[in-house]
């Protein structure tokens, strides 16, 4: 019997290909990083069709690139070595809402814009509202990158709202965490029955195992809702504002705007940033209070531009339409990261400093994007966007060194911390991440993965 006789056992005929445009497709993700051609693409329908993959790819050797929405920036869901296989979880779909414990059980390859659609006939939704890809990212993908994106400003990061997850290990075997670890339990509790195993998959990029299910908190619609944008004519105004509403925990949602061609699309000409905040509260009474408040201080820090409109918008009609209309004018190149409020606005002047260099070097007239979406407490998600068309090699090689060299200065001078890795944050982070570190997730790698088939390469680029 061969491999892939073998695997349309488990799968079934329709789902499994190895058509040459579907494996030039599954090369790529939402970057322009070119991935190697894998050998096949596989979709299970179940965690046990999962498992019996992974079993046969063990007995086979070959080696296994879990693959969610392939909505990544930087390529983290494409083959890093040749003979690969893609287990693409678009089929892993089913929601369970549990009204009494507020949770909902999602199967991994279900959509964030699949879940709120879903959630919203209980008048509820998930406290982590999704990336900004969230029309085609999977809650499994969300889960495995730690997303940020709406609401994070509230409720963190995915890895926040995340209850319990079931895992199939590169061995085959399926494991519960939390609560869930207990069959007589239930999915309530993300810390209980002993360590905390969720966070070692949360952010992993699969490296030690396919999630298949993710439960998540939810809470109800809330019944106010307020929208603000300000302008303000010096970014430490507009940071030192979101700093302050962060202490009193006031905003849902919260973005900073930078550069100019954000600022001119929003109508906000002459403004040096642009803050965009959401309110939510289930009593109306509270959130109108918050409402005053941040109009308060928004007057403290000399805000002069007031509008709703740019923010209902995001928030409502155009939720997750920023990543499908922006990609009209190119290719996404980003280098999103965690840095802490506190150092934003010397970040930020950095970034204009470099890209400017940059720009005038390298004699580019392409669009750059450059915001900062507020995460729990006061730390930000920084985040700065080429767009460019990749059909123009000398171009595409400008802009490679230019990613590079600003990842290079994120990691060195800035303490900038990658939520999700990908390849292209991988090949730098060795570099200046310290080697206890590498050693414990190459130890644990060894023990979950011996035979070393669960994507290879992706960030730990070291065999001992």
């Amino acid at each position: 019997m061969s491999f892939e006789s073998d695997i349309v056992k488990i799968v079934g005929k329709n789902n499994f290909s190895s058509d040459i445009a579907d494996l030039l497709s599954y090369s790529r993700d939402s970057s322009p990083i070119r991935g190697y051609l894998p050998d096949c693409v596989v979709l299970p329908r179940t965690a046990f069709e999962v498992s019996e993959v992974l079993k046969l790819a063990n007995k086979e050797g070959k080696k296994v690139v879990p693959r969610g929405g392939g909505t990544s920036p930087c390529g983290a869901s494409i083959p890093l070595s040749d003979g690969c296989v893609i287990i693409d979880s678009v089929r892993l779909k089913g929601i369970q809402f549990n009204e009494e414990d507020m949770t909902a059980s999602i199967k991994a390859g279900t959509t964030w814009a699949e879940l709120i659609r879903y959630l919203k006939k209980f008048d509820v939704k998930p406290m982590f509202v999704g990336p900004h890809s969230g029309y085609s990212a999977t809650i499994g993908g969300g889960c495995a990158s730690s997303a940020i994106g709406y609401g994070s400003a509230k409720h963190g990061q995915i890895g926040d709202s995340i209850v319990t997850l079931e895992v199939v290990l590169p061995s085959g075997e399926i494991i519960y965490t939390g609560s869930a670890a207990n069959p007589n339990a239930g999915k309530f509790g993300r810390y209980c029955n002993g360590p905390d195993l969720a966070g070692l998959f949360i952010g992993s990029h699969g490296i030690y195992g396919f999630i298949t299910e993710v439960t998540l908190k939810v809470e109800p619609i809330p019944t106010y809702v307020d929208y603000f944008t300000f302008g303000f004519n010096h970014i430490k105004n507009s940071i030192d504002f979101i700093r302050e509403l962060q202490k009193k925990t006031i905003p849902e949602h919260a973005v900073i705007y930078f550069d100019k061609n954000t600022i001119h699309k929003f109508g906000a000409e002459g403004s040096k940033s642009l803050v965009s905040i959401v309110i939510e509260e289930e009593d109306a009474e509270i959130g109108e209070a918050k409402s005053k408040l941040v109009e308060k201080l928004s007057k403290k820090y000399d805000a002069f531009y007031h509008n709703k409109c740019v923010s209902q918008s995001l928030w409502t009609k155009n939720l997750f339409d920023s990543i499908p209309s922006s990609g009209r004018e190119g290719i996404w190149v980003q280098s999103c990261h965690r840095i802490p409020l506190s150092r934003l606005e010397l970040s930020i002047n950095k970034a204009f400093r470099f890209f400017n260099n940059k720009m005038k070097k390298y004699n580019l007239k392409i669009p750059l994007c450059m915001s900062a979406t507020v995460v729990s407490g006061q730390n930000s998600n920084f985040v700065s966007t080429f767009l460019f068309k990749e059909n123009d090699q000398n171009l595409n090689n400008k802009i490679f060194k230019i990613w590079d060299q600003w990842i290079d200065i994120i990691l060195r001078e800035n303490g900038g911390c990658p939520y999700w890795i990908g390849y292209k944050w991988t090949i730098n982070l060795y570099k200046y991440l310290r080697k206890s570190y590498f050693d414990i997730l190459w130890k644990l790698k060894k023990i979950l993965d011996p035979n070393y088939i669960m994507y290879p390469n992706m960030i730990l680029l070291r065999k001992d």
